[in-house]
């Protein structure tokens, strides 16, 4: 589903009939983008939706009439980000900034953005990053999404909770938290660890009993949202793990929170 606007631009009749599937066992929101993206390393087609802001705003206009929708919004590859400097070209990133403005003036008005996939900077790139994507979605509930096993929106060797709050500061709402899979921790299985970093990371939004002495508080001085967004992704793709995983992981996650933003429930076989 991350996929489907590129399917949609190909064949808008294929991309109803997923859409449609996807519907009927009970889902109800979809992450996707960036509106510039090289299709997940050759595995999808190229994605380029900057010279066509006008199909664009028909796409969302197709997918938001039909589910929820979470829009990613930098690029994770050349020429917008270096990965092996982990920083931005500004001057490309410009592009993005106009593309999104004029994309808004036709309606284009996302509800929920990720300031980009499995995001890693050191806290000042990364800040700068922030304040651009609350400059271009006033309006929206906005998150960032971290890699597995690196929560913090900044370098390992910097002051964790500072990096934290200054995601915060920056006009960001939470995480969407995406757990590792494959690696657990101080005798954790993987998907104990998910469940132990979920509920931890929710105390330290809240501030009960938080090391950092929270909460941690967003510019409208409400705890920051941690939300559970990918878990089983990777192993199902790759590995050819099914939805039985998923919906293990899922039953897992519900013990820790109340509410989805997906809304497929784990009893459905794919």
């Amino acid at each position: 589903m991350a996929e489907i606007d590129t399917l949609w631009q190909r064949d808008q009749a294929e991309a109803q009939r997923v859409m449609d599937r996807f519907l009927a066992i009970g889902g109800r929101h979809v992450m996707c983008g960036p509106v510039w993206a090289n299709g997940y390393g050759g595995h999808f087609p190229a994605t380029d939706w900057l010279s066509q802001p006008y199909e664009f705003a028909k796409f969302w206009s197709w997918l938001t009439n039909q589910v929820d929708a979470t829009l990613v919004v930098a690029p994770d590859n050349a020429p917008f980000y270096d990965d092996n400097a982990r920083t931005f070209d500004w001057g490309q990133m410009s592009k993005l900034t106009m593309f999104y403005a004029k994309v808004r003036g036709l309606g284009v008005i996302p509800t929920r953005v990720v300031s980009q996939w499995e995001q890693w900077q050191r806290r000042d790139v990364a800040r700068r990053l922030f304040e651009w994507v609350t400059a271009c979605f006033p309006d929206a509930r906005r998150y960032w999404h971290n890699p597995p096993g690196h929560l913090s929106p900044g370098a390992g060797d910097e002051e964790e909770r500072d990096t934290w709050q200054s995601a915060l500061d920056a006009g960001m709402h939470g995480l969407y938290l995406q757990a590792d899979p494959y690696a657990g921790g101080d005798g954790r299985s993987p998907k104990a660890q998910m469940v132990y970093d979920l509920a931890d990371m929710q105390r330290r939004a809240r501030g009960d009993h938080s090391p950092w002495g929270g909460p941690l508080l967003t510019r409208e001085g409400q705890p920051m949202d941690v939300i559970f967004a990918e878990g089983t992704a990777h192993p199902m793709y790759w590995h050819g793990a099914t939805q039985a995983l998923a919906a293990e992981w899922a039953d897992a996650a519900l013990t820790v929170v109340t509410d989805t933003i997906d809304g497929i429930p784990s009893e459905v076989a794919l």
